[in-house]
């Protein structure tokens, strides 16, 4: 049921490929099925209560930081002049150089790294917001997973796009889900 969650949302977020991409809407698709497959995959490791909350992180943070463009997801494109990869737009921080370019690729094996370290590294943010105000949540987080300094929107100059991530989390939490979705096709 949470991979069926994860796709609908990625498809409310974005429901087509865009035409710059040169990818069909039936490969788009097929993609998105297999990003959800492997954020639920990369969520396992939370208890069963915050997966769902965790899994709409990772989409949101995907969507800011790659709009869930292929380029980024096969690592062709960077983010932040280079020092972003994949689409949680990880910086290296303390990883080996060869496991932080293992977050780059459109493989299942690839995309799961790139969910989890994005997974861990939002739950990190989450829990040091929460330790300076217990009123922060998901939405403080993604200020600090973007900035690396501040769990304040307004203390950045990208307020607005911190702002955006957390209203887009906030709806896609409360939004009702169906038990399952189709993905086009027969049946």
């Amino acid at each position: 049921m949470l991979k069926a969650i994860i796709v609908t949302a990625i498809l409310s977020l974005m429901p087509a490929p865009s035409p710059k991409w040169g990818e069909t809407n039936e490969e788009y698709r097929a993609r998105v099925d297999m990003i959800g497959e492997r954020v639920d995959a990369a969520v396992q490791y939370a208890k069963p209560s915050a997966r769902k909350a965790l899994a709409l992180a990772v989409v949101v943070i995907f969507h800011g930081e790659s709009r869930f463009s292929p380029f980024v997801h096969s690592g062709e494109r960077r983010g932040d002049g280079g020092h972003a990869i994949c689409m949680g737009g990880n910086h290296q921080l303390s990883m080996s150089t060869e496991d932080w370019e293992g977050l780059a690729g459109a493989t299942p094996e690839a995309t799961e790294r790139c969910a989890r370290v994005t997974a861990e590294r939002v739950v990190r943010a989450y829990w040091y917001c929460k330790g300076l105000d217990p009123k922060m949540g998901y939405p403080e987080a993604f200020t600090l997973y973007g900035t690396g300094r501040t769990c304040r929107s307004k203390e950045t100059r990208w307020s607005g796009i911190f702002e955006g991530r957390g209203k887009r989390w906030e709806a896609l939490f409360a939004r009702k889900y169906p038990m399952a979705i189709s993905l086009g096709g027969a049946g």
